[in-house]
Parts: structure tokens; C-alpha cells; sequence
């Protein structure tokens, strides 16, 4: 009878461990789905400030980040060439664009650091692009 109890308490062990190991497998998965998704989000809005730098036309846009972003640790920064993503020591180039002007608190800067609760200003006119960041409270 106590190896019957024995062999039965082995075999959940067996299947918690193996349970973990397979949970551990979808959770690198759905790790890579957030980077991925973030790094088409990023090279979407490197296109459409490309579009932009084509069009003679004046526009504005408000880009509420939140809705690009999965992952709420990913950082885009926001170049005068392009975009990047940085995730936890991992940055990738999202895309290229030509020369804009990056301002944040009123004042012209190299670089927007920006994540999922901010949201950009892009404003165009004649072709030349401006990205201001707006951060929510």
C-alpha cells in the first residue's frame, strides 16, 4: 500500500515539473510576441514619419504610444535618423527616416526617450517633420 501512495505522490511531482517547464516555454514565447509586436510598431511609425517627410501638405498627429507598446518596459528612442527599440539590454534599429527636429519641454533635443504612457505630437509641414513628447500624468 505505501508504494502505491509512493509512486502516486512521484507522479504529480513529475507532472508539476514538467507543467513548469512547459509554462516556462510560453512565457518566452509570449515575451518574443511583445518584442516583435513593439518592433512593428516602431517601424510603423518610422514610415508614417517618412510619408510625412513626402508630403507637401501641413498635418498634425497625436500618437498615444499606449496603443503602439505592449510591453510596458520597452522603450522607443526616438532619433533625428530613426527609431529604436530598447527592451532589458536588447535594442534593435525599427527604422530610418531622414533628418526631423525632436523637441521635449519646449526645447530642441537629440533623442526622445518614450514608452507606453506617453504620447507624440508629429506636426508637418512642407515636408519638414517635427515629434514633440507629451508624457501623461
Amino acid at each position: 500500500m505505501m508504494e502505491f501512495v509512493l509512486s502516486r505522490a512521484w507522479m504529480v511531482i513529475a507532472g508539476l515539473a514538467v507543467t513548469a517547464v512547459i509554462l516556462a516555454a510560453f512565457s518566452g514565447l509570449n515575451g518574443s510576441v511583445e518584442r516583435e509586436a513593439d518592433l512593428e510598431g516602431a517601424s510603423a511609425l518610422s514610415e508614417m514619419i517618412s510619408e510625412l517627410q513626402s508630403k507637401e501638405d501641413s498635418l498634425e498627429l497625436r500618437i498615444d504610444l499606449g496603443r503602439i507598446m505592449l510591453d510596458q518596459e520597452s522603450t522607443y528612442l526616438v532619433r533625428e535618423w530613426g527609431i529604436e527599440l530598447v527592451e532589458n539590454g536588447y535594442s534593435r534599429v525599427a527604422g530610418t527616416y531622414n533628418q526631423i527636429s525632436l523637441i521635449e519641454d519646449g526645447r530642441p533635443v537629440d533623442c526622445l526617450h518614450v514608452g507606453s504612457k506617453d504620447i507624440l505630437m508629429i506636426r508637418s509641414s512642407s515636408g519638414e517633420v517635427q515629434v514633440e513628447k507629451a508624457s501623461v500624468m
